[in-house]
């Protein structure tokens, strides 16, 4: 008898929970929307695109979105056409139950320019290649020479190891590739050349740089030599100005 009532006790409480359940789903979707809250970010460094733009976009997808319910909004369509912009890495758009539609974008983040031949374009973190706009130009490393489909994997290889190395990073203004695939550097300080050489080995060749610098430069400052070779093993041959 006991276990009887504790099942049917059971079953009324969890018969409640699904109404409940049921009657928050329902009445989520019949919710209407009450503002939209956009997030771009990195703008401190990044503005290929603002807050009002991404509003335009998914104002552009629905007509009145404010006035319409959850269940009339598409927010994977909102989410396709806000990334149909070259400049979006991803974009996030999600309802709360207090009726704000939240839209999170990130932007992509160059970390070269290519300015050769049919290139004129950014090169992103992800190493694919991404139009240059006119709202905002990146401080990146210019790349010039020799670019070519062949080669880009390599170009990119080069700029990843410059972007995420924070020494580098506020040194090098410029990257050159030849038809051999030799690479050389220019720095922004002293307008020195480094010739790195073949992409081999590049991240011995970089540590070989950043610990050169971390002495010559604080002995002898950035104009003493015009030339850096880091192309031997286990050695570093500079030119002297």
């Amino acid at each position: 008898m006991k276990n009887n009532i504790k099942y049917i006790t059971y079953s009324i409480v969890l018969a409640l929970l699904l109404t409940g359940i049921v009657f928050l789903v329902i009445n989520n979707e019949s919710r209407k929307i009450q503002s939209i809250d956009v997030v771009v970010k990195n703008t401190d460094r990044l503005k290929f695109i603002n807050i009002e733009e991404v509003k335009l976009l998914v104002t552009n997808t629905h007509n009145k979105i404010l006035d319409k319910s959850r269940r009339d909004v598409d927010l994977l369509k909102i989410e396709k056409e806000i990334v149909k912009q070259n400049v979006i890495q991803n974009v996030e758009v999600s309802f709360s139950l207090d009726g704000v539609l939240s839209v999170n974008v990130d932007q992509r983040e160059p970390i070269g320019r290519i300015v050769v031949g049919k290139w004129h374009s950014y090169i992103d973190e992800t190493g694919k290649v991404m139009p240059l706009t006119r709202k905002f130009t990146a401080r990146v490393p210019l790349v010039t020479g020799y670019v070519v489909e062949e080669n880009l994997s390599e170009v990119y290889e080069v700029l990843k190891y410059v972007h995420e190395d924070k020494i580098l990073k506020n040194l090098i203004s410029g990257v050159t590739v030849d038809k051999l695939n030799n690479f050389e550097l220019r720095t922004i300080h002293g307008n020195q050349i480094i010739e790195l050489g073949k992409i081999e080995e590049v991240d011995v060749k970089v540590k070989k740089l950043i610990d050169f610098y971390r002495y010559t430069v604080t002995k002898y400052g950035w104009a003493k030599y015009k030339r850096i070779n880091l192309k031997f093993a286990n050695q570093v041959v500079c030119t002297k100005r």
